[in-house]
């Protein structure tokens, strides 16, 4: 295929998705969705290979579509990291009422359920770790441990959100706010929580002012190899 403009190939899903929501799922060709976007039909494989890809990349657009909107959000960067992760969250879920039946008719089968190879779930997860490894407030302790389990724990969960939020009939989504909120304020405590780095901080100190001592001692017995010091000083007793 030839080099299209994203926001062509995103006009071009959005077409397909407004077909899809006119005619019957099943029956829906690309001749409708080309009707939709105002294109010839031979045009549209200049775009994709075929129609579920269109489908397919309805959901990658999002994450294209959201990274467009923080980039224009004012005071975007000093949002606490909670703020930041419902952001992304809540943004998701309105972009998803914009075709509300073609995202509760496909989301849980074709995107949920293949989780594992769709890309909507592998952009989200850059996304989520891009906005955590990018927070200035996250703590060196975390930055240690946040390894691609963690982040792949914290995209399922993320998608289990957003499947909750499909799903959700309360007024409001009020269910769904609540829940989101909880989760990502637990997410922004653990992550940006200060009080372990201190601790390291301190014992380095202790460490490097010699405050430390402990002994080697041989077994079964009250004598003591050596002594150390922190500091690297070393005592035979």
């Amino acid at each position: 295929m030839i080099q299209i403009p994203e926001n062509e190939r995103l006009d071009l899903a959005e077409a397909a998705v407004s077909a899809w929501e006119e005619k019957h799922p099943e029956s829906v060709s690309v001749f409708d969705i080309a009707g939709f976007a105002g294109i010839p039909a031979a045009d549209f494989y200049d775009y994709f290979p075929n129609k579920n890809a269109a489908f397919i990349f309805y959901y990658e657009g999002m994450i294209i579509r959201y990274r467009a909107m923080i980039a224009e959000l004012d005071g975007y960067d000093e949002l606490v990291l909670a703020d930041k992760l419902t952001n992304f969250l809540l943004s998701t879920l309105d972009m998803m009422d914009e075709h509300k039946l073609f995202v509760q008719e496909t989301f849980r089968n074709d995107v949920f359920a293949n989780r594992r190879w769709h890309p909507f779930f592998k952009q989200s997860r850059d996304l989520i770790k891009e906005i955590i490894e990018t927070h200035p407030g996250v703590s060196k302790a975390a930055r240690v441990a946040l390894m691609d389990t963690v982040y792949d724990f914290l995209a399922e969960e993320w998608m289990h959100l957003l499947l909750f939020g499909v799903r959700d009939s309360s007024e409001g989504k009020q269910k769904t706010l609540a829940l989101a909120d909880s989760f990502t304020r637990l997410a922004g405590e653990v992550l940006c929580f200060k009080g372990i780095d201190y601790g390291v901080d301190l014992l380095r100190i202790f460490w490097n002012e010699g405050l430390f001592k402990f002994s080697i001692n041989i077994p079964f017995t009250d004598t003591n190899l050596y002594t150390f010091r922190s500091g690297g000083e070393k005592t035979d007793e």
